[in-house]
């Protein structure tokens, strides 16, 4: 409720009301002055002069209200002294509901505070009541579900990804399995012969099949069984299984080659995921030469895999060539190109496993295998190994014998493909998280406003904030109903989410980390938790809400905000890595333009920040030729807070003594008019925008602080 024409007029007399509810429909009504509003009279004993502050932070986007205390004597209140009232009695008002109302020149009082008591003191003669801001989400920790083995149930937010499903009879190649948008899941229990993984406090109905993470070869890995959706315990513990085994199958390449005589080309292109690049060994013999012979030992090349992480149970090599022979007038006798293998990379184990002793038409495709299995013909149980090495050379000879030497040659031998076929295990007790790549939690209860609907993923870090309020701290306003929402969700339609939550943590530190990754501010409106509000920062402003001159205030201060405050390059990790451990996305995102301006060296003024929840829109580095100061506020996070503090910016204080600005708000947007002194130093007022970031008010006064954000046009 805002004020009315009251605050319109030359002169206005301010009372403050503190209605302070009890037990048994019980209220103590008191005030500076005695007076009588709505048959309801207040006592007007209140001795001191409280005031209420409320700010807000840009640059960790943080709302604050401060706390209130006011002191009273021991005065008669109806039938007895109001300390024998207050404590000790049958009514109790610790914890209980704080009403404070501003009433101007006897008119309607309007809202200015809510609170809870906290504390009631006492010296000789008189009583200070202590009263803190009410935050229905100061006291909650999360997660809150456990599972029968009394681990937490854990939450997670976004839309996640889960690799291609890999079996041993159909494998993916882990170059293929590219996604890690994946969400831990703690394990759970070993039952009727599965696994189990808690997932989440909700059903996830598709895509739920769980992943091992290989951190030797960097893959989140599915499970050979494919579960799709998950089971509940019990409610709101869900969870996905897998075999007793942790069963995975995929084939994998190598990562490095070692060409011991330089006798091949393109050997790298054998360890990338495209099937047309090759390795090459090429040889001829020109007519009128007598002769070339290549020995094994001149030509081999080492093709060095990784090693995945468990037990191998059945494991397959391949190497693939593909070979074109072109020959002309020489005898079986006097050409021969051999293809040896050693699956074991020691050089002490060759197989000759192709010979050419002719012309080919075109290039023919061989493939050649070694299978390793952990149970013999006999069904005895066996070692196997990864493979470390394989180990290819070539063997070449065309000799012209006859004294013409009209033979030729052109022989080309190309290796198109070295991989690994495995089919792991791992022992129980080994795997502590499994991931799961289903989407988190949905929306339900509260209308999305931006395209949204009940069931579906949330996706975007203000949906995942709004409805943590709701799910979590029965904040149920509806989204229409809460101030500044749509414009948010408008501004903050890329900003996505990929959150999870394993440990204990409070709710209100959940909540302001989604705020400064967001990019906004959550707060009540005067503390009343029914005016639920959303702040941020626009792209433009076509107008102000107040316009405020040198006749509506007093003892203004002009300051700029501290060159040690300004963040002007920053190291930002985003893209959180399912581990935990990393993050997938870095960059450096900077300003040139204030580092030129402010001379600041090259190494100074880094800010070092790893966000969680964000992971969308792409981070820019804003180099010389792309500058931020180019860019919208929302176009990501870099970019909004380089318009808080990357570079000066100009913050004006003042108290008001116009009364008609008394509906004055934090968040609200002002411009400045007919100013004095008439300028920011060399800098107009005309058409900068300010945002209100703090209020004080006192009886009959209100302080504010307004910083600049932007422009008007």
């Amino acid at each position: 409720m805002a004020y009315g024409n009251e605050i319109k007029v030359a002169s206005i007399v301010e009372n403050w009301l503190f209605d302070i509810a009890g037990t048994s429909s019980t209220t103590l009504r008191l005030s500076f002055a005695d007076c009588t509003v709505s048959s309801n009279f207040y006592y007007g004993a209140i001795l001191n002069k409280p005031s209420i502050r409320e700010s807000i932070n840009l640059s960790s986007s943080t709302a604050k209200t401060s706390n209130v205390s006011i002191t009273i004597p021991d005065f008669q209140y109806n039938d007895g002294l109001i300390s024998e009232i207050l404590f000790g009695g049958s009514i109790y008002f610790i914890n209980q509901n704080v009403t404070v109302k501003s009433m101007i020149n006897s008119e309607t009082p309007n809202v200015i505070g809510y609170f809870k008591v906290s504390s009631i003191s006492r010296d000789s003669d008189k009583i200070t009541i202590e009263m803190l801001t009410f935050n229905p989400f100061s006291n909650i920790e999360l997660p809150t579900n456990k599972t029968s083995k009394n681990n937490y149930v854990p939450i997670q937010y976004g839309n996640y990804t889960k690799n291609a499903n890999t079996t041993y009879s159909s494998p993916q190649f882990t170059q293929d399995l590219t996604s890690v948008d994946y969400f831990p899941a703690p394990y759970h229990q070993s039952r009727g012969g599965e696994e189990q993984f808690t997932t989440s406090i909700a059903d996830i109905t598709t895509n739920a099949e769980l992943a091992f993470y290989d951190k030797n070869l960097d893959t989140f890995i599915p499970f050979g069984d494919v579960i799709s959706n998950t089971n509940s315990s019990f409610a709101d513990h869900f969870y996905s299984t897998t075999d007793s085994d942790f069963t995975r199958s995929f084939k994998y390449r190598p990562t490095e080659v070692t060409d011991h005589h330089n006798a091949w080309t393109n050997e790298d292109d054998v360890l990338d995921n495209n099937t047309g690049n090759y390795a090459q060994f090429a040889q001829a013999l020109s007519s009128g030469t007598e002769g070339i012979t290549i020995i094994k030992a001149n030509t081999d090349i080492d093709y060095i895999f990784p090693k995945p992480k468990g037990i191998p149970k059945d494991l397959v090599l391949t190497v693939k060539f593909s070979s074109s022979h072109v020959v002309q007038n020489l005898t079986t006798s006097e050409y021969s190109s051999r293809i040896y293998i050693d699956w074991t990379g020691t050089g002490d184990s060759f197989e000759l496993v192709e010979t050419k002793t002719a012309s080919t038409s075109g290039f023919v495709t061989t493939t050649y295998t070694k299978t390793y299995a952990s149970i013999g013909d006999d069904g005895e149980e066996l070692d196997i190994n990864f493979p470390e090495t394989i180990k290819i050379a070539i063997g070449y000879t065309a000799v012209n014998s006859s004294g013409t030497y009209n033979g030729t040659t052109d022989t080309k031998i190309r290796i198109t493909e070295v991989s690994s076929k495995a089919r792991v295990v791992s022992e129980e007790g080994d795997i502590e998280f499994a991931y799961c790549g289903g989407d988190g939690l949905p929306a339900t209860g509260w209308e999305l406003v931006d395209g949204g609907s009940t069931g579906l993923a949330i996706t975007k870090i203000h949906e995942a904030h709004r409805d943590m309020l709701y799910r979590f701290a029965d904040i149920t306003a509806d989204t229409s109903t809460i101030d500044g929402w749509t414009d948010l969700a408008s501004s903050k339609s890329a900003w996505l989410i990929r959150y999870w939550l394993l440990d204990v943590k409070s709710l209100k530190s959940i909540l302001n980390q989604l705020q400064y990754e967001g990019g906004f501010i959550f707060r009540f409106k005067r503390g009343n938790t029914a005016e639920p509000q959303y702040i941020h920062i626009k792209n433009s402003y076509s107008s102000s809400d107040y316009t405020i001159t040198k006749a509506d205030i007093s003892n203004p201060t002009v300051t700029l905000t501290n060159y040690k405050d300004l963040q002007t390059r920053s190291d930002i990790n985003y893209n959180k890595y399912p581990t935990g451990k990393r993050y997938e996305k870095g960059v450096r995102a900077s300003s040139s333009t204030t580092r030129t301006n402010y001379g600041i060296n090259a190494k100074e003024n880094i800010s070092d920040i790893s966000l969680d929840a964000y992971v969308a829109p792409t981070i820019d580095a804003y180099t010389s030729s792309v500058l931020v100061e180019n860019a919208n506020n929302n176009d990501d996070f870099f970019a909004y807070y380089h318009n808080i503090h990357g570079e000066p910016k100009v913050e004006v204080s003042a108290n008001l003594i116009n009364p008609k600005f008394f509906n004055l708000d934090i968040g609200d947007i002002i411009d400045f008019s007919n100013m004095y002194p008439e300028k920011i130093f060399a800098k107009s007022f005309t058409n900068v925008a300010f945002m209100v970031t703090s209020i004080t008010r006192t009886l009959g006064v209100l302080k504010f602080k307004a910083r600049e954000i932007g422009t008007i046009s």
